[in-house]
């Protein structure tokens, strides 16, 4: 059931309290169906979850009795959504197995991982601080993908002691932030891990061109409301010749590639708003430049092996349930579940 929200920001809180281990798993499983499988592990399910969006990224506090999740990154609706997330345990311990081997993550250790990759876990009283990252804005996602998509560290330990600290610290933070405050707060958590991680890949020579075309990648993110955005845009803002900004996409499949994805994904996210927010496909496609009907379906299908009237049912199959408490007050998992859809 939802309880009473302590910030300015946006945000969710949900408790099990009053609840049936049933209903608990149902509301539960629906608000992370985005990103997660929740599956029963126990006759008795208790969950306390307080979280907040912060600018783009998800900070959250969870404790968690006894659950298993899973985690397929090719069959969760929203298929692109890749998070780095880091995470603090102070109670309680996680079972983890990943691609890259087992895990324990038990109360004092702090890890990154990377939801590129799947996993399955077990949750025992497992306490949290939580921050879910869209992997764009973590410069070493790459890297991370390929060599390193499980971090931990003691939070006794040097580095393990200043990712904590951060975790709390940005958590504190949460009841006395101001809205204006959120994008400072978050490119403050952001701007430490890809510190850390910078010095791990240890590339320090393409530091400045990774920054370039992320800085590229933003810009062109912000405006694919310009219907003529493209290489010469980038030439302009950035002091780019046309064979630099070639180069630097040429592992996005170039610019107009990386412009379609990213209208393609935009999309994607209109299509599966809730019922009442959501408009025809036609008025979509064209509103991010896809005046073809046949063009738009068979780019579309081709992203996200679904049609967009697919996707469209998808979302609808699955949009989350709404419990109503004996005081008839309504469940705020919903609105979980459409921030996980967006991260």
């Amino acid at each position: 059931m939802a309880t009473a929200i302590r910030s300015q920001l946006p945000g969710v809180v949900f408790s099990s309290d009053g609840l049936s281990a049933a209903n608990t798993l149902e509301v539960w499983r629906d608000a992370v169906s985005p990103v997660l499988e929740a599956l029963p592990d126990s006759d008795v399910l208790d969950i306390r979850a307080e979280c907040y969006m912060v600018d783009r990224i998800l900070v959250n506090r969870n404790r968690v009795g006894r659950i298993r999740y899973r985690h397929n990154p090719k069959s969760t609706l929203h298929a692109h959504a890749d998070l780095i997330l880091l995470q603090y345990y102070v109670g309680g311990f996680e079972e983890l197995v990943t691609d890259s081997g087992s895990h324990t993550l038990r109360a004092g250790h702090v890890c990154l991982r990377d939801w590129a990759h799947g996993f399955e876990s077990r949750l025992h009283g497992a306490e949290q601080f939580g921050i879910a990252i869209p992997r764009e804005l973590i410069r070493a996602s790459d890297w991370m993908y390929r060599c390193a998509p499980f971090l931990s560290w003691p939070a006794s330990s040097a580095r393990g002691s200043v990712l904590a600290a951060a975790c709390e610290g940005l958590w504190s933070s949460m009841a006395a932030a101001d809205p204006k405050e959120a994008p400072a707060l978050a490119n403050g958590i952001v701007g430490l891990i890809n510190g850390f991680l910078d010095s791990d890949r240890a590339v320090e020579g393409r530091a400045l061109q990774d920054a370039t075309l992320e800085a590229m990648k933003r810009f062109l993110t912000a405006n694919l409301d310009l219907p003529e955005l493209g290489v010469d845009h980038l030439c302009r803002q950035f002091g780019a010749s046309r064979a630099k900004v070639y180069r630097m996409f040429q592992q996005e499949g170039g610019v107009h590639a990386y412009i379609r994805d990213q209208r393609l994904d935009r999309c994607y996210r209109e299509l599966t708003l809730p019922r009442q927010g959501r408009r025809p496909v036609r008025q979509v496609a064209e509103k991010w430049g896809f005046f073809d009907a046949s063009n738009f379906r068979r780019l579309f299908q081709k992203r996200y092996r679904l049609t967009p009237s697919e996707a469209q049912s998808l979302a609808e199959r699955i949009e989350p349930r709404r419990l109503h408490g004996p005081s008839g007050d309504s469940s705020s998992t919903g609105q979980l579940y459409h921030w996980l859809q967006s991260l």
